[in-house]
């Protein structure tokens, strides 16, 4: 599975989100040991995307082994929403200085309505 390294828990070991989640339910809780982490090179830490092999634990949470290193996750931004007449819309950045915004393709818009808030997750120029 490709994951995203989302935070800390007390230990310190490292909190993982699917990429992608087929199920309704929200993403399983999975843990990255700090141990596991730092083994890799580059180390692992949050903002990190990892390919990684996921095992069952009887607590019904799951414990990532990772593969390989893929690079930084997504950035996330949070914004306004306003839709365009001809489709898609444009993103107006909550609390960031200096950006203009972000155009949202037509298709893209998520089920976004006019004046919602939003969270945008920002493409890399290279796709």
């Amino acid at each position: 599975t490709v994951m995203d390294v989302v935070g800390t828990d007390e230990e310190g070991d490292l909190q993982c989100a699917p990429i992608s989640n087929e199920g309704d339910g929200g993403h399983p809780t999975i843990i990255l040991p700090s141990a596991a982490a730092t083994k890799t090179k580059p180390a692992i830490g949050v903002g990190s995307r990892f390919l990684g092999r996921l095992k069952r634990d009887a607590e019904g949470t799951y414990t990532a082994s990772p593969i390989k290193v893929i690079g930084r996750s997504a950035s996330r931004v949070l914004g306004i929403f306003n839709e365009h007449r001809r489709g898609g819309g444009y993103v107006e950045p909550v609390g960031e200085k200096g950006n203009s915004g972000y155009d949202i393709p037509n298709g893209d818009e998520g089920g976004a309505a006019n004046g919602d808030l939003v969270w945008i997750e920002v493409k890399h120029a290279r796709g």
